[in-house]
């Protein structure tokens, strides 16, 4: 365009884009704007463009559910919280998301639209925004974001959890403390690692790369209610009770049973009596 887009150009198509999508981010608007003029131009930039979107509007927030509590009798406090927060709602793990189906009487149903061989599908449930798969897809979200949200990644429940993250300004953690066997296999991928590690490094990049407001929640065994916890105190245990071996194999015997490794001060295991 000879004579540039012009200013009346731009605001018509402003006007277009936020009636069309209220909720568009500004992320988003910025690309739509930068690739009109392009379009325009045959898609070459004749002189530099800048593009710069600035959105007044309340936070978006997201909770992400993520692990059952240790305590079976706390399960009524995750589907507590998804009735009740204000906001996106994720559920990684089918065995959480079984319990809030269970407790709010809401059948889960998996979804075959999007199907990949290395991330289980996701699945539908009322009030909830996605349910995926706990750990492979928690670990894939870490990988994505340390690459960054524009590499060719495949279009799977992992994608769409990554998506809802950098399209909210705070994201709440909330992470149950029961140990899955599973992923005490020595047979296990290293890269499948502990559902707190990796929630800690999902939140270092949210904070520090795509600046990103969150907060990390954990079920302790005995303590009534929630007790928010620094991401370095949650996260990373000091030390941790080996599982014999044979726990993997013969699960009814209780004195095979690891030790509930749950929250930890100053290195030592935290009691009941810990404050909130």
């Amino acid at each position: 365009m000879p004579l540039g887009w012009g200013n009346e150009s731009v605001l018509r198509f402003l006007c277009r884009e936020v009636g069309r999508e209220t909720d568009v981010s500004s992320q988003e608007l910025t690309k739509r704007v930068v690739a009109e003029p392009l379009g325009n131009d045959g898609s070459a930039a004749k002189a530099d463009m800048t593009c710069g979107v600035v959105d007044y509007r309340h936070p978006r927030r997201l909770l992400v559910i993520t692990g059952p509590p240790f305590a079976k009798e706390r399960d009524g406090e995750l589907a507590d919280m998804v009735v009740h927060f204000e906001g996106r709602k994720v559920i990684c793990g089918g065995t959480t998301a079984g319990i809030v189906a269970r407790l709010l009487n809401r059948p889960v149903k998996m979804s075959l639209t999007k199907l990949d061989p290395e991330i289980p599908p996701a699945s539908a449930s009322e009030g909830v925004d996605l349910i995926t798969e706990g750990t492979m897809a928690l670990a894939r979200v870490a990988k994505m974001l340390e690459r960054g949200p524009s590499g060719s990644w495949p279009d799977n429940p992992a994608r769409d959890l990554m998506k809802l993250m950098l399209q909210s300004d705070v994201v709440h953690f909330l992470v149950g403390t029961r140990i899955n066997e599973a992923h005490q296999d020595p047979n296990v991928p290293v890269e499948l690692d502990l559902r707190r590690n990796i929630i800690r490094k999902i939140t270092g990049q949210l904070e520090g790369r795509y600046l990103k407001e969150t907060h990390l929640q954990c079920i302790s065994e005995k303590i009534a209610g929630f007790r928010t916890i620094p991401s370095s105190e949650c996260a990373r245990p000091t030390h941790r009770p080996p599982v014999p071996r044979r726990f993997l194999k013969d699960r009814r015997d209780p004195e095979l049973m690891p030790l509930p490794w749950l929250l930890f001060e100053r290195g030592r295991p935290a009691s009941s009596s810990v404050p909130h």
